[in-house]
Formats: structure tokens, C-alpha cells, sequence
């Protein structure tokens, strides 16, 4: 189906590999001499969680401003320059992405999603990749309402990653879900890992673990990017490949991205992951969901779905 992904993890994990083989800064601070992390991520080697919810620019859980009602003029939302990278990390982060307009349920008031990331705490013991509907409220939301007009955040969360693993330093992940119901918008520039989805760096060694994603992130491959999608308008594929080469390998119950979407259409969507990879520092991937194709020497974990409906 994606016919780039497999070269996508593969172009990360070298890079990951060659920067290690070459003995790069490994210090992992954020200039105060303090890793951010997740309220439960902790680095290789063990010891105790880092602090937690705080990123680089010192805003609890903070994520990008992407203009979340969609009401950007549409003769902004123009083709992205370099389909790779995703526009200029330089530029002022523009969506590109049709949101269609929406008229709210009478009696209610769309509502837009905190930013703030909550822990996970997820119930399961053994390590898996889950969808969390609700990324500011702690725990694992597997199912939710919400309202025409509606701006949500949906959490991907890599849940017991221990010590077997070697941790993360790379990651790619595709969630499916039906576009007529939601949309999560594409976005060109800015920072590669504060697009949509968006990185949750500050839970992943923050800034100084030099994190990068590349491509650039899509709220559905079929939008102007770097990697092919289905070519369906009526289903979405969110999209994030990223990698680390600054900070020591991740380790704990760790949420990997936020996907922002909006509520257009009534009905019910499941959110499902496909094509996902996580790998350590040193090119080993040990992680791929069940079913997925290819990469047949990669453990496969249980990879759990979620479902939205729009009344």
C-alpha cells in the first residue's frame, strides 16, 4: 500500500546506526543539564522517570499552534515546495489541507482539545502500541464522542517498552481512519517534529535529543508529501517517521505523537495502526504491528485500535 514506507524507516535507521558508528554528542540535555521526558519514559540504563510535561520553550505539554478551526484562506493552503521536508523549518507553519465547513449540532459550541499531554498509564503489562482518543486526559481513552466542529487530539502510545527492546531512537507509524467523518490536517514548515502529527519531543529527551522526521508529517498521505498514498479522498492515513541521533534510547510508557483532527461528518471511524516500526540506537528494530507485511525479523506486538464516533 505505501510504497515508500519500508525505504522511509530504512533511510532513518541508518542514519540513526551511522551516527552512532561515528561517535557523536550523546549528551542528551536540555542546556540545564535535565532531559524532558514523559511522566514515565526513562532512558537506557535505568534509574528513575525524568521529569515530566515541560518542553524545551518551558510550556507544560505544549503543542503547535496550527490554526485549529481550519479557517485559513484557502488560496493559502497552497503545494508545499519540497515534498520531503515538508516546506522550510524557517516558514510559519501554513495548513494545507481542505477542512470542509461545518454547521454545529443547534445547542452546542464546538470545542477544541488542550494541548497538555497526559500520561499514558496504560492497564496492559506487555509491550504494545495503543490509540488513546483523548491525549490530555491520563490513561488510555479507547473509544469517545464528539461533536460536529469539534478539534481533537489522539495519542499514539508505544506502552511497556523495556530493557529487551535497547529503547527508541526511531519510530514511523500510519493511523487509517474514515475522512469523511474526520480530518487531520497536513501542515507545511515549522519545526519537522511540531507538524501533524506532531513529535511529542518533550516527552522524548526534548530538544536536545535532536529528534528529526523525514518525510515530513502528514494528516493524510493523499495531501502534498513525500510518501504515496491510496489515492481514496473518502479515508485518511496520518502519517510520522522520525529519528533520534542525541539522546540515549527511550525507554518506559512512552507517547510518541499527537494527531490533531476535526469532527466534520456524523458516524463512526476506528483509528487503526499499520506500518509501524520502532527501533534502538543501534539500527535494531524490535518492534512491527501483527499483521503488518514485510520485515519479517522483527518482533510483532499487538498494535490496539480506538474509535471515535461524530454525532
Amino acid at each position: 500500500m505505501l510504497k515508500k514506507t519500508a525505504l522511509v524507516a530504512a533511510v532513518a535507521l541508518a542514519m540513526a546506526a551511522a551516527f552512532v558508528a561515528c561517535g557523536g554528542d550523546d549528551d542528551g540535555d536540555n542546556g540545564d543539564g535535565t532531559p524532558a521526558a514523559s511522566a514515565t519514559a526513562r532512558t537506557a540504563g535505568g534509574g528513575s522517570p525524568a521529569a515530566s510535561g515541560t518542553d524545551a520553550a518551558g510550556t507544560p505539554g505544549s503543542a503547535p499552534t496550527i490554526d485549529p478551526l481550519g479557517t485559513r484562506d484557502p488560496s493559502e493552503q497552497t503545494a508545499i515546495a519540497d515534498p520531503v521536508f515538508g516546506g522550510s523549518p524557517d516558514d510559519t507553519p501554513v495548513v494545507i489541507s481542505t477542512i470542509p465547513a461545518v454547521t454545529p449540532i443547534a445547542g452546542t459550541t464546538p470545542v477544541i482539545d488542550p494541548t497538555e499531554v497526559a500520561p499514558p498509564d496504560p492497564q496492559p503489562s506487555d509491550l504494545r502500541a495503543m490509540v488513546d482518543v483523548d491525549a490530555s486526559k491520563p490513561g488510555i481513552q479507547t473509544s469517545r464522542e464528539v461533536n460536529p466542529g469539534d478539534t481533537f487530539r489522539v495519542a499514539i502510545v508505544y506502552a511497556n517498552v523495556g530493557e529487551a527492546t535497547g529503547g527508541l531512537s526511531a519510530t514511523q507509524f500510519v493511523l487509517n481512519y474514515d475522512r469523511v467523518k474526520i480530518v487531520a490536517p497536513s501542515v507545511s514548515g515549522g519545526d519537522s517534529t511540531e507538524r501533524n502529527p506532531d513529535l511529542n519531543t518533550h516527552g522524548l529527551g526534548g530538544t536536545a535529543a535532536a529528534w528529526d522526521c523525514m518525510p515530513a508529517p502528514e494528516g493524510d498521505l493523499d495531501d502534498p508529501g513525500g510518501v504515496n498514498g491510496d489515492g481514496d479522498p473518502n479515508t485518511g492515513q496520518a502519517y510520522l517517521s522520525c529519528f533520534t541521533v542525541g539522546t540515549p534510547n527511550m525507554m518506559g510508557d512512552l507517547v510518541i505523537g499527537v494527531i490533531t483532527f476535526h469532527a466534520v461528518a456524523p458516524g463512526q471511524t476506528t483509528l487503526s495502526l499499520h506500518d509501524l516500526i520502532a527501533a534502538n540506537g543501534i539500527a535494531i528494530a524490535w518492534a512491527a504491528c501483527e499483521g503488518d507485511p514485510g520485515n519479517e525479523d522483527t518482533p510483532r506486538i499487538p498494535c490496539d485500535s480506538a474509535t471515535i464516533t461524530v454525532r
